[in-house]
């Protein structure tokens, strides 16, 4: 085998590796680690010392990745990430707490993760290409369900939501939405293409449906606007789980992509004008005439995080 196949090789275990680090299970993050670290050792066999490395970033930017502000961290958090400053040895708290079974650690690791994948992004594009590709697909395979989802109430707390009979069914719905979450905002943060507004787009913008047209559905999330396209009507969603993993990914966007975010948006300001507009010309309020549904009001609160 040619040396340039065992490097593309070596390039492929690494995002895969990343992308089992974009897990909500503390177990596949600790399984991760270990292939991060067989990047390292197949290196090191090359005779190559890769600077660029994800397991490297991960080490020498920890500190940076865990600058978190004060003020969404909880008490319990800002200690951990305080003795560790004070700590001494080769222990890397970065590490530590991606695969530690401390519950604070694991709400720490979640809050650093936009952190997390900007610093890898900005130093591995390469790897994380390969990564974004992975999530990307695995988006679209998790869109029916969550879709699906978004049309319940929002009663009940994330135990009394079953999820629907899909390619998820076996996944309880908590862990579904935690999933679907990190990758967004992977997705949020990595994607530099805003891709071509389409007329179904276009379309969708000034439609007051919350679905988004069928042909859709089978588009690749391989560009920031089809990506805005399939996410945004979720704003309107029954489950609050859902609504906040869309506030924090779009949140998170890439700084490059804010114009085209901006102009996805379209799909929710008309949406919620509309609704205004047919209250105003409402001149009493009667019980027919056009009342503020919930899923408006909750897309006009969303919209405005």
């Amino acid at each position: 085998m040619e040396m340039t196949s065992v490097v593309s090789l070596v390039d492929e275990i690494e995002a895969h590796g990343f992308f089992f680090l974009c897990s909500q299970s503390r177990r596949v993050r600790s399984y991760a680690i270990r292939v991060l670290r067989l990047v390292i050792q197949f290196d090191a066999a090359l005779g190559k010392d890769e600077p660029s490395r994800i397991l490297r970033i991960l080490e020498n930017f920890s500190s940076e990745i865990l600058d978190l502000q004060d003020d969404v961290l909880s008490v319990a958090e800002r200690s951990r990430l305080q003795k560790d400053k004070h700590k001494s040895g080769g222990s890397n708290t970065l590490i530590d707490i991606s695969g530690s079974e401390v519950s604070y650690d694991a709400t720490l690791w979640f809050k650093a993760f936009p952190n997390l994948v900007r610093c890898v992004f900005e130093h591995c594009p390469h790897a994380i290409a390969l990564c974004r590709g992975l999530v990307c697909d695995r988006l679209l395979l998790m869109q029916s369900d969550v879709e699906a989802l978004a049309k319940l109430g929002g009663g009940g707390s994330l135990q009394d939501i079953r999820t629907p009979q899909g390619r998820s069914a076996a996944t309880p719905a908590e862990v579904l939405f935690d999933q679907w979450k990190l990758y967004l905002i992977m997705a949020c943060v990595t994607l530099n293409s805003s891709g071509a507004q389409l007329q179904s787009q276009l379309a969708n913008a000034h439609s007051r449906k919350n679905s988004r047209p069928a042909g859709a559905a089978q588009e690749r999330l391989g560009s920031a606007r089809a990506l805005f396209s399939a996410i945004i009507p979720m704003l309107a969603a029954g489950p609050e789980a859902i609504r906040s993993a869309v506030v924090v990914a779009l949140g998170s966007v890439n700084r490059k992509l804010y114009r085209t975010l901006l102009e996805s948006l379209q799909y929710a300001v008309i949406t919620c004008n509309d609704e205004a507009k047919a209250r105003i010309n409402a001149h009493h309020r009667t019980p027919s005439s056009p009342q503020r549904t919930q899923m408006t009001e909750r897309l006009r609160i969303e919209v405005t995080h």
